[in-house]
């Protein structure tokens, strides 16, 4: 490559020159700039090795790059096609088909974009001794678990009840934008601790809810469940990204009963409890933060014996 009308090469020929050098040491390619000496044939000579050992590694990480990426397209795609398949198959009305397809590519797109990583996402964890894993749940949900009153109580007059609940009775969720936690008239299963994000209440059924309730970071609701059997009096959902830990009713009753001091001072708690619920207003939101400390100010009146 020759400079016209004799002028002298400027620095950004130099730079081009020396860059296109390079890439002929990763490709086939040649050209006029050759070693002239024994070291620069040396340093030619190395170039070469490391473009042996690194242009294939930097091109196999591209195709697999590409391939990791066509097929989680593919699967996408897949997905959505056995999605719309499906309602055609079922003859579902244009309307709620349209209404399917956009709340289901949200939620999964939602859970796309979860960052958050909860215990059965990491395989290594079942390789902990069961000492170690008992430690790391107390750890996580102890500290979210003595937020409610109750279980507050609980730890200081039987600590050893609420290591159990921590360890066997306790898991997270996540939940998206617009995603439904539990509807009117399910069954409820869980205490739920908000961790981060907000979610927003109906009560009554979907009919006629009343006026929507913010739920936010550091609340809990359906702590009824602790107490009695609970059917959902209205819906849940996510108003924002949320992040959940989950008390599951039936095992925190399981360890509950094993312990007579403990079980009687629950049965207590339950009596109160059932007691404040206003028959004219039932909601999932439960009784305030004030009121379950008054009911376990009040269990504290009752003598009893150390646990």
């Amino acid at each position: 490559m020759q400079q016209s009308h004799g002028e002298e090469p400027g620095d950004w020929y130099f730079y081009v020159t020396a860059l296109h050098w390079a890439v002929t040491q990763f490709t086939p390619a040649s050209m006029e700039v050759t070693p002239n000496n024994f070291w620069e044939r040396l340093y030619n000579l190395a170039a070469i090795c490391i473009a042996v050992v690194l242009f294939p590694t930097f091109l196999t990480s591209i195709a697999n790059g590409v391939t990791a990426f066509r097929k989680k397209n593919a699967d996408s795609n897949e997905a959505k096609q056995n999605l719309i398949q499906y309602l055609q198959d079922n003859r579902i009305s244009l309307d709620l088909s349209n209404c399917i397809q956009c709340v289901v590519l949200a939620q999964h797109e939602n859970k796309r974009k979860a960052t958050r990583i909860h215990e059965p996402d990491v395989s290594l964890l079942k390789f902990l001794p069961p000492s170690l894993k008992e430690q790391m749940h107390v750890e996580t949900y102890q500290p979210i678990l003595i937020r409610h009153p109750i279980l507050t109580a609980l730890a200081a007059h039987h600590g050893r009840t609420l290591t159990k609940i921590c360890d066997r009775a306790m898991s997270q969720e996540s939940l998206g934008s617009s995603e439904e936690l539990f509807a009117y008239g399910k069954e409820a299963e869980h205490v739920y601790f908000v961790l981060s994000g907000k979610l927003i209440y109906y009560q009554g059924p979907p009919a006629s809810p009343q006026p929507a309730q913010e739920v936010s970071a550091d609340d809990w609701f359906c702590d009824q469940v602790l107490c009695l059997r609970w059917i959902h009096h209205g819906q849940m959902a996510g108003l924002h990204p949320c992040e959940l830990a989950k008390l599951h009713a039936f095992s925190f009753r399981k360890i509950v009963d094993r312990h007579t001091l403990v079980r009687e001072m629950c049965c207590r708690f339950a009596e109160l409890y059932l007691s404040a619920i206003n028959n004219d207003d039932i909601s999932d939101l439960g009784c305030s933060k004030e009121e379950l400390e008054n009911m376990v100010s009040m269990m504290a009146e009752k003598p009893t014996e150390d646990l």
